[in-house]
């Protein structure tokens, strides 16, 4: 029960990482493809989780950059937030671990405008996972 436990609290923290989500760039006089700017990744992504325990299917994650450094917390029971650890961001790419329980999770994640998909391992296995930014309304 204890691994199920961790596998869950692992495809939560990855369902909040796949939430991220960066807009993609428009210019009306260009052909060129546009690739988003990484400062596009920055805020609140809801992600969801397959095949976990209900508890970890969904989530959020929080992305800020400050001093020109990212940081990617994943928001907890109670509005605590979890640090992540060894975070690289490489165009829309963003790649970071988070421990569950001890148990050392990585997560990739791609974003493609307001949404993302992403992967991720532990322990227990490889999952999947998917998710938006959220909005804050104007």
């Amino acid at each position: 029960m204890k691994r199920q436990n961790k596998l869950a609290m692992l495809m939560m923290v990855l369902a909040i990482i796949t939430c991220y989500s960066p807009s993609m760039a428009n210019t009306e006089n260009s052909t060129d493809n546009i690739f988003i700017s990484v400062d596009d990744i920055e805020g609140s992504w809801a992600y969801d989780v397959q095949n976990v325990d209900p508890q970890y299917q969904k989530g959020l994650f929080h992305i800020t950059k400050e001093n020109g450094e990212y940081a990617l917390n994943i928001q907890g029971e109670g509005d605590s937030m979890i640090p992540t650890e060894e975070l690289e961001v490489n165009g829309d790419e963003v790649k970071f671990v988070v421990y569950v329980e001890g148990d050392r999770v990585a997560i990739t994640l791609n974003f493609d405008g307001d949404t993302f998909t992403g992967s991720g391992s532990s322990s227990s296995g490889p999952f999947t996972m998917s998710g938006k930014r959220m909005r804050i309304p104007e």
